[in-house]
């Protein structure tokens, strides 16, 4: 476990730096086995809204199975705002939830738009 918390801080240095050190970033992820990404630009507040309103709708015009889908999105967004609030991110950044990485992506960060790109290589 101290391992993969020495890990995810040079992670964190790494996409946090001025200029993003691409092969020590693209070594670094090679090790490890499966990175959950969650994108905090898509489980936002307005998604949560356009999610409630979207259900509601649907159940009023009775289509059942759509509504089911934004009643999941809504629990999905309401999740992962409360996650990022509880653990006050701000900036992308890598975290451990029980042994699996994850990836918090706010697109904020300054290499924000290469880490995911190697991040989706990677995949």
């Amino acid at each position: 476990m101290r391992e993969k918390l020495q890990l995810l801080t040079k992670l964190n240095d790494i996409i946090n730096a001025n200029n993003l050190d691409v092969g020590l970033f693209r070594t670094l992820i090679k090790s490890i086995t499966s990175i959950k990404f969650i994108d905090l630009t898509f489980y936002n507040e307005e998604k949560l809204l356009y999610a409630k309103r979207e259900k509601i709708l649907c159940i009023n015009k009775q289509i059942f199975a759509r509504a089911a889908l934004m009643r999941d999105l809504e629990r999905d967004c309401i999740k992962y705002i409360e996650l990022r609030d509880l653990l006050d991110i701000e900036h992308s950044m890598f975290c451990i939830d029980k042994e699996q990485v994850v990836f918090f992506y706010t697109g904020k960060g300054k290499n924000d738009k290469e880490v995911v790109e190697i991040l989706n290589e990677s995949a």
